[in-house]
């Protein structure tokens, strides 16, 4: 059984793929921003953060719409 999420995290193609991605990554980079404030990750890692915002945010992408089932 597929989730109405998983549906619609998987139909999108195109600039709704892109927009979907770049909400992700600004929200993934605003929390890796928050965690360097707290000093919980370096504030020395310069474009790593960014590197790591797209990478969090394809993970997202890929396994949250899976795990509605």
């Amino acid at each position: 059984m597929n989730s109405p999420l998983r549906k619609w995290a998987l139909s999108l193609t195109g600039w709704k793929w892109w927009f979907y991605q770049i909400v992700v990554c600004g929200i993934m980079f605003a929390i890796l921003s928050w965690l360097q404030e707290s000093k919980i990750i370096p504030n020395d890692i310069g474009s790593l953060k960014g590197f790591l915002a797209v990478l969090f945010g394809a993970l997202l992408y890929f396994f949250v719409p899976r795990k509605f089932n």
